[in-house]
């Protein structure tokens, strides 16, 4: 659009008229985000004032991402704020009404346990006078669809939003300190997630039959094995490795059956952790052999697998890279520190998610 083009305005009036009339909603959300040429503040700024109007004649409020942030606009509109806290908090001392998006982007495949964490009134806006801070409505999840179909969307969503769900309707983090506790979280999140199953959800319905169809079979042990241990890559990952990938690029491989946060990984995690805290714990010891030993052995059992299906190619180096580590903390004495360092980098598009809690228990190091 052209913002010098008295047209432009005629046709945005209809435009929002018709979509006002359409939609009960007192909010009207008209972007404003990624302009280009932002050399060009003062015809944003114009821009939007004109939208602003018309908005406002059919008796919505203006929202619009954090660029739109300027003291020639009313302070009834609101701002959301997608590059970050210091934005929503500027919005909330100028007078603005804000919604926090930055953070909560579930496309970014960050576990539940940093999203849980995340506070609209938390960093820069926790130095807010109390007037100010009552201008933060909120926050707002966020589902981009770069790599989603219609099969693996449910798998993105669930059961982290819950976690942020949460997070929005309780209590800042210092006015409860139970909002810090991870654990409990998570505990409580594995009741939700198998209460979504129930209610007909199929993050986990289709996750079987996604590698059933890379497996090629209904026996899928070791696919399951490799990929419950295996996390997407996030976006910029995804960008950067494959660049070539289009809206019309199948998803159907390994990064698109592998779901964010696994929940193996986080148990095996929290085994080498205890057991590190006490060596003498003979069941802890026991519990992670097995593991080691399923691990060690499994890229032997999906080598004829991946060999003969082209679309499991990828999962190739995860699932060597898993046995080799796997083997390592199985007979400490071989370390090979060039394969840990590896294993704890991007495969490809996709992360090993006991990567780093194999290299903990074979190095002792506590840090980690």
């Amino acid at each position: 659009m052209d913002p010098a083009n008295p047209e432009v305005y005629t046709f945005l009036d209809a435009f929002i008229g018709e979509m006002a009339s359409l939609f009960p909603d007192a909010y009207f959300h008209i972007g404003g985000d990624e302009v280009k040429n932002k050399a060009q503040q003062d015809l944003q700024q114009y821009f939007n004032q004109q939208v602003e109007k018309i908005v406002t004649k059919y008796r919505k409020r203006m929202e619009g991402w954090d660029e739109i942030l300027n003291p020639a606009l009313p302070k009834n509109i609101v701002i959301q704020s997608w590059r970050g806290p210091k934005s929503l908090a500027e919005a909330a001392r100028q007078g603005y009404q804000g919604i926090l998006s930055s953070g909560y982007y579930l496309d970014h495949i960050e576990p539940a346990s940093k999203l849980y964490l995340i506070d609209p009134l938390g960093d820069q806006s926790a130095s807010l006078t109390t007037e100010e801070k009552a201008r933060i409505l909120g926050g707002e999840v966020c589902m981009w669809t770069e790599y989603v179909s219609a099969e693996n969307i449910e798998s993105r969503i669930w059961p982290r939003t819950a976690a942020i769900a949460e997070r929005f309707w309780s209590p800042g983090l210092d006015a409860v300190g139970a909002m810090r506790n991870v654990a409990d979280m998570y505990r409580r999140l594995d009741v939700v997630d198998s209460e979504l199953d129930q209610l007909g959800l199929r993050h986990n319905s289709n996750y079987r039959i996604m590698l059933e169809r890379l497996a090629g079979s209904t026996d899928i042990d070791a696919l399951k094995a490799l990929a419950d241990v295996t996390e997407p890559g996030a976006l910029a990952l995804r960008h950067h490795v494959n660049p070539d990938a289009t809206q019309s690029t199948p998803l159907n491989r390994l990064v698109d059956a592998a779901r964010p946060d696994s929940a193996v990984a986080r148990h095996f995690s929290n085994l080498v952790d205890r057991y590190l805290a006490n060596r003498n714990d003979a069941a802890l010891r026991s519990e992670i052999r097995q593991w080691l030993t399923l691990w060690a052995a499994n890229d032997a059992k999906l080598e004829l697998s991946i060999a003969g299906r082209q679309i499991l190619k990828d999962a190739a180096p995860v699932s060597q890279i898993l046995s080799k580590i796997a083997a390592q903390a199985l007979a400490p004495s071989k370390i090979n520190q060039a394969e840990l360092e590896a294993a704890q980098k991007p495969i490809g598009e996709v992360h090993l998610a006991v990567a780093e809690a194999i290299a903990k228990l074979i190095t002792g190091d506590t840090r980690r």
